[in-house]
């Protein structure tokens, strides 16, 4: 990310340091999981103008912003015994914007707007 060391280097140190706690405290039952967020719908965000938070949530490949029950559900998650399976883990909870880079759709995708899908039949009940 250009203009980002400061915080480049931050979330390495943030993903070193879970693995290693991770690894450090298992012994002892304890299961370290750190959770990476987007671009979330806060109240924060809304006293910024309209059209900044609406530019994020279209920069995002889902199309929309995160919301706090997304985050509370995998928070919730992470607090049942399927947590220790996750531990040393970073979740990245932004809606594949990690793995995206420029405008969403990207260009040329779209055929009068919309993103073209295939479509799918379900499976033929087998009873």
């Amino acid at each position: 990310m250009p203009a980002m060391a400061r915080t480049g280097a931050v979330r390495a140190a943030v993903e070193a340091a879970t693995a290693e706690l991770a690894s450090r405290w298992r012994a002892d039952g304890l299961a370290v999981v750190a959770v990476a967020l987007g671009r979330f719908d806060t109240e924060s965000l809304r006293k910024y103008p309209a059209e900044l938070w609406r530019s994020a949530a279209a920069s995002v490949p889902l199309q929309r912003l995160g919301t706090l029950e997304e985050y509370g559900w995998i928070i919730a998650l992470l607090a049942t015994p399927l947590g220790k399976a996750l531990s040393g883990s970073v979740i990245t909870l932004d809606g594949a914007l990690d793995n995206w880079f420029g405008p969403w759709p990207p260009t040329g995708m779209t055929r009068d707007g919309v993103v073209p899908t295939e479509e799918r039949v379900p499976p033929a009940d087998p009873g």
